[in-house]
This record gives C-alpha cells, sequence and structure tokens, in this order.
C-alpha cells in the first residue's frame, strides 16, 4: 500500500495539473488514493485525500460515486471515532440513494439498512427511528433531472407493468 499511495499521489498532482480537480479522473486518483492511506492506517490524511475527491461534484452531489466517496468517508470517520460525523454522512447517503433510485433499489435498501445499523451503533435509534422510516416516503432531498434518470424510467415501468397487469386481471 506504501508504494502504490506514493505513485497515486504524484498521479494526483498529475491528473489535477492536467485535467483539473473535477474532472472524474482526477477524482478517482484521489479516491484509490485514499484507500491506499487508509489500508495503511494514515486516516488523518485518508480523511483529507478524500475530501480533495469530494470538493468536486460534476455529476451533482447525489451522483452515485459520491455517494459511494461518502460511505468511504464515513468509514474513515469511523475509525477515528468520530461517529456522530460519520452518522451524518450515513443520513445524506441514504436520503440521496432513496432520492436518485426509488426505494425499491438494492443500493437504496442496503443504504437505509446501513442508516439503522448506524442509528444503533450510535445509540440513537429510539429518538431517530421515525425519521429513519419517514426518509423512505420522503427523502427531502432535491435531485436534478439527470440524478433522478434512472428512478423515474423504474417507476414508470413499474407503473406500466401495474396497469397491464390490473387490466389483464380484468378481462
Amino acid at each position: 500500500y506504501a508504494q502504490a499511495e506514493q505513485f497515486l499521489d504524484h498521479l494526483a498532482v498529475i491528473c489535477t495539473k492536467t485535467f483539473g480537480p473535477s474532472n472524474i479522473l482526477t477524482i478517482n486518483t484521489l479516491a484509490t488514493l485514499s484507500r491506499a492511506q487508509q489500508r495503511q492506517k494514515k486516516y488523518d490524511i485518508a480523511l483529507m485525500t478524500i475530501e480533495k475527491s469530494l470538493v468536486a461534484a460534476p455529476l451533482g452531489p447525489n451522483h452515485p460515486h459520491r455517494l459511494e466517496l461518502l460511505v468511504r468517508k464515513a468509514v474513515i470517520l469511523w475509525k477515528l471515532g468520530r461517529m456522530g460525523e460519520m452518522e451524518e454522512l450515513y443520513w445524506v447517503v441514504a436520503r440521496g440513494r432513496v432520492a436518485t433510485l426509488g426505494i425499491h433499489h438494492w443500493a437504496a435498501i442496503a443504504a437505509h439498512n446501513s442508516l439503522v445499523d448506524v442509528l444503533h451503533l450510535n445509540n440513537t435509534w429510539e429518538a431517530k427511528k421515525g425519521d429513519a422510516q419517514q426518509l423512505l416516503i420522503d427523502p427531502q432531498v432535491t435531485v436534478s433531472e439527470y440524478e433522478s434518470l434512472y428512478r423515474r424510467i423504474i417507476e414508470e415501468n413499474r407503473a406500466t407493468r401495474d396497469d397491464d397487469h390490473a387490466s389483464s386481471d380484468e378481462e
């Protein structure tokens, strides 16, 4: 991991200069660099590196790649014992997944289940379980048309399929 860190650190500098800080190649390089740092237990440095990759959100704040980076950041915060900040990130991820993918998508379900686990871990489940359940009904996140494309397509297909089943049942 030390060799990977050295290589990726150099590559991140090149990517930033060549493509800019908001380019997906730069973001991915920084994300991978933070993983190499994290695996060496360099949590503070890994946190700073992943923060650099999160600053730019070229595909939107609720893009799946960015939400995955937030989960990675939350894991680093957990390693640092910063449980409150970790919980906040799991809320953001769960809201983003539900808003962009809908409540039936496996990634939205997994994000919600992870949030519930974190709430139990932090002993805040009883106080926040109503909010966690409400999140599935109304994530209270505004998403762009691009970010919600998957959810809209799936919901339209589900509605069409349900209509087809209802009309065939009537016959």
